[in-house]
């Protein structure tokens, strides 16, 4: 059934509506009476009063670009009661915008053509842009722009231009579809960047009109960075890093970044504006770290970073050396060995006998050590560990050994 009443409608419109022009003239037809020429949105509306003489079979229409230039066939319309015509341009083409067309239309019977009358018309312009453009600007990352609704009803929507120079390239970011649609935000904007903005009218029919004169904006400036960072060691594998607050008054907290390099800077963590430290942990030990810190004010604008500064955890003891043995006249056993340096904390002695009896026999704050509780005829071994004040330990020192006597 849809087959055919597409059949049956492709054969009305090429009966009431044929393109074959018709090269023979019948001066004895009427003229037509033209009625009105319209100029429209890249369209031309041409009416006339119908000849309702059944010799009559219809209506053909040239059109030119100039009164005395070549007029080329248009259309040829197969009903004499037809009374109008609107030219679009065609299939593959438009009509420009404000400009004029000429047109001749004449009656047509099977003898020929009848004599032509002649009419104009313009078509109408491209649509005004639009008027009283504003930015609303100092917002994060983000900036505002309205202007006046379009007092053309014939406006469906705008076209928004976007520059970061007044001289351009303006790129086209977004089209708002309604005459009254007249505000539009621009997110995901650099902080403290100007830009600008043109915006264009757009009629029903797509046609754009000239750019808007353009206005600009800026977003909300970046806060401060804080200053004069400093980063110590503090702990075993720890470093803090300490600044002086930022300039800027409302910053709302900082962000802590640290790495190997400028190029491996890492976010580590955050702590409001009223701290002014920050410590990371589990580092490795005897290591030189960059750190950095941003300001975050109350928006979530994040400043430049700061300046880059370099902390070294604190190394692990050196393993003692010089550990050396001897039993004493009573039967006990004396280790001894060399100071690991002023940050120890103590010692750690290890002993081992039987070849698998092996533990921690004493925590030592000098640097010897007398085992009373050693059995005789038996071989131990001895070795130890320093310990720093911040509970790093230091490799193992050589083991030495002593044969107890009876």
């Amino acid at each position: 059934m849809k087959k055919w009443l597409l059949l049956f409608f492709g054969l009305l419109f090429v009966s009431s509506c044929s393109t074959l022009e018709i090269t023979k003239s019948n001066p004895s037809l009427p003229n037509v009476e033209i009625t009105s020429a319209k100029g429209g949105i890249q369209s031309v509306t041409l009416t006339w009063v119908p000849i309702t003489n059944q010799n009559i079979k219809g209506y053909v229409i040239y059109r030119s670009g100039s009164p005395n230039g070549k007029f080329e066939f248009l259309t040829q319309i197969n009903n004499n009661l037809q009374s109008s015509y609107t030219d679009s341009g065609g299939i593959l083409s438009t009509l420009e915008n404000d400009t004029t067309y000429y047109y001749r239309i004449a009656a047509f019977n099977d003898q020929g053509v009848g004599p032509f009358s002649q009419v104009s018309a313009t078509t109408l312009p491209r649509p005004n842009p639009p008027t009283g453009l504003k930015v609303i600007s100092g917002l994060p990352h983000s900036l505002i722009i309205q202007w006046q609704p379009s007092n053309d009803m014939s406006v469906a929507g705008y076209m928004v231009y976007r520059a970061e120079s007044n001289l351009g390239p303006f790129k086209a970011i977004k089209r708002l579809n309604g005459r009254e649609n007249t505000t539009y935000t621009d997110t995901g904007l650099g902080d403290g960047v100007t830009y600008y903005y043109e915006v264009s009218s757009i009629n029903y029919k797509d046609v754009e009109s000239p750019p808007s004169a353009y206005v600009s904006g800026t977003t909300q400036i970046k806060p401060i960075p804080p200053l004069s960072l400093k980063a110590l060691p503090t702990g075993a594998g720890e470093i803090t890093v300490y600044w002086f607050p930022s300039p800027t008054k409302n910053v709302a907290y900082y962000k802590i970044y640290y790495g190997n390099s400028p190029s491996s800077m890492a976010y580590v963590g955050e702590v409001k504006s009223s701290e002014l430290q920050y410590t990371i942990k589990h580092l490795e030990p005897g290591k030189i770290y960059l750190f950095m810190v941003k300001s975050i004010d109350a928006s979530g604008v994040s400043s430049p970073d700061s300046e880059i500064v370099q902390g070294k955890t604190f190394p692990i003891p050196q393993a003692p050396k010089g550990i050396k043995v001897e039993q004493l006249p009573n039967g006990s056993v004396k280790i001894e060995w060399a100071s690991s340096g002023n940050d120890i904390a103590y010692y750690k002695l290890f002993r081992r006998y039987y070849l698998f009896i092996t533990g921690e026999i004493a925590k030592v704050q000098g640097t010897s050590y007398i085992d009373d509780k050693v059995k005789p005829n038996t071989t131990y071994y001895y070795w130890v560990k320093a310990v720093d004040k911040w509970g790093q330990e230091s490799p193992d020192s050589e083991t030495v050994s002593i044969k107890t006597k009876n």
